[in-house]
């Protein structure tokens, strides 16, 4: 069994067969694999004049079940993709590339993409999962949950993402990201913190921001 949770990639990804902003290949011949709390924002491309090309995906390229069995089981949950996805001749999905053979079960949930970035100006509006059944025999069956493409607008609002379950902080104004939160865990943050802190100057208080978020600092009259 395998997972990645709580990562983040920002850099564009070019391959002349398979490629995924975050992930190239889920192979699950048995067992499992996860992708949770995570985000892609690089695009992802077909090399020039690429011969071979397979999949492209926002977040992961090629997800591979198993030809003669069950095959293994495949969770994506609280991701997205912002990056512009241009294949060529191959697959081409917002979130995921290509899902082919057997699988004992593939599901994506409270997952997003950003269509204004990912599906660049004058290019075929992608779906979640790319995967024409013309072109490849064994597509396999991908669940989806609370999956769909926002605006740029949508994505950087953080009623989005709390309406889909997600844990997140802050008043929005740009895309979420991870941070660290108390004790050494991972949290997300949308925008500045929504409540300042505030500071008794009679007490001496000092705040500390354990957070790891931006501080800000408000003074009142008190009562």
């Amino acid at each position: 069994d395998s997972s990645i949770s709580n990562a983040y990639a920002t850099g564009n990804v070019t391959s002349n067969s398979i490629a995924g902003g975050l992930v190239g290949e889920i192979s699950v011949m048995t067992g499992s694999a996860a992708i949770t709390n995570a985000y892609a924002t690089g695009a992802v491309s077909a090399s020039v004049n690429a011969i071979n090309s397979i999949a492209f995906g926002g977040l992961v390229g090629y997800i591979q079940g198993d030809q003669m069995g069950t095959g293994g089981s495949v969770a994506i949950s609280n991701t997205y993709a912002t990056g512009a996805v241009r294949g060529s001749s191959g697959s081409s999905g917002a979130l995921v590339g290509l899902a082919l053979y057997s699988l004992e079960s593939a599901t994506i949930s409270n997952s997003f993409w950003d269509t204004s970035t990912v599906n660049p100006s004058g290019t075929t509006p992608l779906s979640a999962v790319g995967g024409d059944s013309n072109l490849f025999l064994g597509l396999a069956s991908v669940t989806q949950t609370n999956v769909s493409g926002k605006t740029t607008a949508e994505l950087k609002q953080r009623a989005t993402f709390e309406n889909a379950g997600w844990s997140i902080s802050g008043n929005g104004g740009e895309y979420p990201t991870l941070r660290m939160g108390p004790g050494g865990s991972t949290v997300w943050k949308i925008g500045a913190d929504i409540s300042p802190i505030y500071i008794s100057l009679a007490c001496g208080l000092l705040c500390n921001n354990t957070y790891g978020n931006d501080v800000s600092l408000s003074f009142g009259a008190f009562n």
